[in-house]
């Protein structure tokens, strides 16, 4: 992968851009989408390693959603990307919705795919179902701890999914934990998504969940369009939290269609 503004990064293809932002512990979560035709074929994909995330530059102390946001600027400004798609998954959700609001002028379109954005009455429950992968990595076992939430999200049989379209993505996932349980969960805590910044939102949004994860998410995801009702809904069969390395190719089918008919 190549290097700029701290970031590692890889980028295909000719065309509008689309800018893929991974969500917590699997940095090359979008490395499977990178591969599919569907989007490869006419799209400029970029996708890369957020801060804190294997070979990209460490933290150096507290990191919001404001900043990760201003890590996307910068790497499409050094990247020459005036504009593109934004497709983020689960933290990277929260970033990808961040990111529109503050430079609407940088963003063509959303695509959300089970994005970390919460209501406040929701966030407690997720917080407290989290608190056993929390409790394991205070007390020192890492792997514990990345297994527990995985888990959650993804199914008991995450590790061996995610290993067979991203190579290694389980082992570098403990690698990162700490990027997760240190800076970025106590900065989704800190960031929050209401009315007054869902006004700012001008995009169309396409929200994508699995048919097989977790039945909270429909709550998540109904909420989220009752806020920006522009927002379409897609449910992707078969799949659950980790989507887009389960199937990529379904999921990369539906996210060009819908950038097709919201084209820069």
């Amino acid at each position: 992968m190549l290097k700029a503004e701290g970031l590692e990064y890889q980028e295909t293809g000719d065309g509008e851009g689309v800018l893929l932002i991974h969500g917590g512990y699997i940095a090359d979560a979008f490395l499977p989408l990178m591969r599919e035709a569907a989007l490869a074929d006419p799209y400029h994909l970029v996708r890369y390693r957020r801060r804190g995330y294997a070979g990209s530059d460490p933290h150096s102390g507290p990191f919001s959603i404001e900043d990760q946001a201003q890590d996307a600027m910068a790497l499409m400004k050094h990247l020459g990307v005036e504009r593109a798609h934004v497709v983020g998954h689960s933290y990277g959700g929260a970033i990808a919705v961040q990111l529109a609001i503050e430079a609407p002028s940088l963003v063509q379109s959303l695509v959300l795919l089970e994005p970390a954005v919460f209501p406040t009455e929701i966030a407690s429950v997720v917080k407290e179902m989290s608190a056993s992968s929390l409790e394991a990595y205070q007390a020192g076992d890492v792997s514990k701890a990345v297994d527990l939430f995985l888990s959650m999200v993804s199914g008991s049989a995450w590790r061996t999914e995610v290993e067979k379209t991203v190579p290694g993505g389980p082992e570098q996932a403990v690698k990162d934990a700490a990027t997760n349980f240190e800076v970025e969960s106590p900065a989704l805590d800190m960031w929050t998504f209401d009315s007054a910044k869902a006004s700012r939102i001008s995009q169309p949004v396409l929200y994508a969940v699995g048919s097989e994860t977790l039945p909270l998410v429909e709550e998540l995801k109904q909420h989220f369009q009752s806020l920006v009702p522009q927002t379409e809904q897609i449910v992707v069969p078969g799949v659950n939290h980790s989507m887009q390395m389960q199937d990529p190719k379904a999921v990369a089918v539906s996210i060009a269609d819908f950038l097709s008919r919201r084209p820069l």
